[in-house]
């Protein structure tokens, strides 16, 4: 008979691999058919691997006798978050399509559910030590590294690599739209920077694996060519310049390494700027396959916050008009002056982004629990600033990377950059 102890030992283990698999598979994840969106093939993956991991981790925890719930701020405030759009859901009467959609939106109680079940989930299970924190991390790398080769063969040869008609057009990608690509791409550089010549990689990984990413990102990101992603990047790269810089201590080492890594975030954060403002110069003469051009629609930040304030004038405002239903609001409420466009006759399902639109869905519930989640991100800065512990380089890396891209979650329309912002956050969080 199989003692508890070794049931606990074999749930938790293959609990955790599932999650590093999670992980590493999520960027280029996708159903190589016509029918499937690279968004839906990305959740239906996600559902089914935490849905194992869930019950693996049930089962080590009954067999152990002990529930390990983390410290952090980070995992309270992010459970508000499906707990605001579960009471969203039901008491402003929504329908079926506000729990769970087939589109795979986002903005929907089983997705907030996913994001939270996710983060906390790595968080438990990879919590207690620098090795495990590095391993997920990794994985993440292997995977957005899978994506990037394979988007840079996909410009030479876009028409035999459409996976079945998942990826139809040029301005397609394995991770989601050309915008969503370009921030990876963005991503990896940083990555590539901040992470050159850390202690706790192998020389393999550090000086060679990590700047061929980040020459392959900045290659990606230069195609792309999207202004607002070269600023973002830019500014995350002045930031860690800094940061790199003030807290590069006094071992001689340790020092020069972090002086060097501060050099070159500021040196490339200035070529990130430039090229987002004269890069269309050096765009227009790049070969054709390499010019492609993809236009997002989406409603602005105006349209967006008209919206909400209609909803918020009326009797919603506690609960707004419920998950997934900004296409009904949209129909109601839509600004006039998009009547004189040519996008009058178009129902949009979602607002400016993720965030913006959980205002109008989830009303004052869906602010007061993203609020909460912004101040426990800044709670757990602080406490990082005045940390001095081991592998500072790699939590301050994972942690700019998570503040990006919840950054970019109000600026994406179909909040694509989830699995980013819950990979993010929940490594980042693990003290």
């Amino acid at each position: 008979m199989i003692a508890p102890m070794q049931i606990a030992s074999l749930g938790d283990k293959i609990a955790r691999w599932t999650l590093v698999a999670l992980v590493a598979a999520v960027p280029f994840a996708v159903v190589p058919a016509s029918w499937a969106t690279i968004v839906q093939s990305k959740l239906l993956l996600a559902a089914i691997l935490v849905g194992l991991v869930v019950i693996c981790y049930v089962i080590a925890r009954i067999a152990q006798g002990i529930f390990v719930v983390p410290r952090d701020a980070i995992f309270y405030a992010a459970f508000l978050l499906p707990v605001a759009y579960l009471a969203s859901a039901i008491l402003s009467g929504a329908t079926a399509d506000s729990y769970a959609s087939g589109l795979g939106v986002q903005d929907t109680v089983s997705s907030m559910t996913l994001l939270f079940a996710t983060l906390a989930l790595i968080a438990i299970l990879f919590a207690g030590g620098l090795r495990n924190v590095t391993l997920v991390f990794l994985a993440f790398l292997a995977g957005c590294s899978a994506v990037l080769l394979f988007q840079i063969a996909r410009l030479f040869a876009p028409s035999w690599l459409t996976l079945g008609g998942a990826l139809p057009g040029s301005a397609s990608s394995l991770f989601g739209s050309w915008h969503d690509l370009g921030t990876l791409a963005a991503l990896m550089v940083f990555f590539a920077i901040a992470l050159f010549n850390a202690p706790f990689f192998n020389k393999r990984i550090s000086k060679i694996f990590l700047p061929l990413i980040g020459v392959l990102g900045f290659a990606v990101t230069f195609v792309v060519a999207l202004p607002d992603i070269w600023y973002a990047l830019f500014a995350l790269l002045m930031l860690f310049s800094l940061y790199a810089w003030l807290t590069r201590g006094h071992e001689e080492v340790q020092a020069r390494a972090a002086a060097r890594r501060s050099i070159a975030a500021f040196v490339v954060g200035i070529l990130a700027l430039v090229s987002g403002f004269a890069g269309h110069y050096v765009y227009t003469h790049l070969p054709s396959p390499f010019q492609i051009s993809q236009t997002e629609v989406r409603p602005s930040w105006t349209g967006t916050f008209e919206i909400g304030e209609r909803v918020f004038s009326g009797s919603g405002s506690l609960f707004g008009t419920g998950p997934n239903n900004f296409q009904d609001a949209w129909g109601k409420w839509k600004p006039t002056g998009i009547n004189e466009t040519a996008f009058w006759s178009t129902d949009f399902n979602q607002g400016v982004g993720l965030v913006p639109t959980s205002f109008v869905t989830a009303g004052i519930l869906g602010i007061l629990a993203w609020l909460a989640l912004a101040f426990a991100v800044a709670i757990h800065l602080v406490r990082f600033l005045r940390s001095e512990r081991h592998g500072r380089a790699l939590h301050a890396a994972i942690f700019g990377g998570g503040e990006h891209d919840q950054e970019t979650l109000g600026v994406d329309a179909d909040g694509r950059k989830a699995p980013l912002f819950q990979v993010g956050l929940s490594i980042g969080q693990v003290p």
